[in-house]
């Protein structure tokens, strides 16, 4: 049975490092048999916070068919930044409960992301995923890519590997036990 899990791009600000971190996540996940993946952009979404519009169709429809979630963040001030937590709190725990999710933290500092998973791991935990154990960090990230914007480093695309196999694998196995 096939899965579909997208991939989250944490942030709407302009010279975003992450979205060159999330079309690598992205990148690796296509090649993936057996599984179908999309990105999704927080700037391609309609999430008015008007107090009346809270959701935006085309995301909650991405969300139910989803069987997990690989969350790719940049790390604002020790946590994360409010376009994912909008994107997070527009929909109800239903649509959330039960599936995986693994995160890749970027950074322009060493710690690679460390702050923002550590950040996210409780409003994850609250609308009830299953946080994988592989995390990926995008340390110094500006050095990470070459000039067009791909990854030129192997060991950081060797985490990405072993996160979308973890993420898998969990998948697999909740998407048995939802069914």
């Amino acid at each position: 049975m096939s899965l579909f899990i997208p991939v989250l791009l944490g942030t709407t600000r302009d010279g975003r490092l992450s979205e060159r971190a999330a079309a690598a996540v992205l990148a690796h996940g296509q090649t993936m048999p057996g599984l179908e993946t999309q990105l999704v952009d927080p700037r391609e979404l309609n999430l008015p916070d008007d107090g009346k519009t809270f959701r935006d169709p085309v995301y909650s429809d991405i969300l139910a068919r989803a069987d997990g979630l690989f969350i790719v963040t940049p790390e604002y001030n020790h946590s994360f930044p409010p376009s994912i937590k909008r994107m997070l709190d527009s929909e109800g725990r239903e649509l959330y409960a039960m599936k995986p999710v693994a995160i890749a933290g970027v950074s322009d500092g060493r710690w690679g992301g460390t702050r923002v998973i550590e950040a996210l791991l409780p409003v994850l935990r609250t609308l009830d995923m299953y946080i994988s154990a592989r995390d990926v960090h995008f340390a110094v990230a500006p050095e990470l890519f070459d000039s067009k914007g791909g990854l030129a480093d192997e060991q950081v695309e060797t985490e990405i590997a072993k996160a979308w196999d973890a993420l898998v694998q969990k998948a697999r196995v909740l998407q048995a036990g939802r069914s």
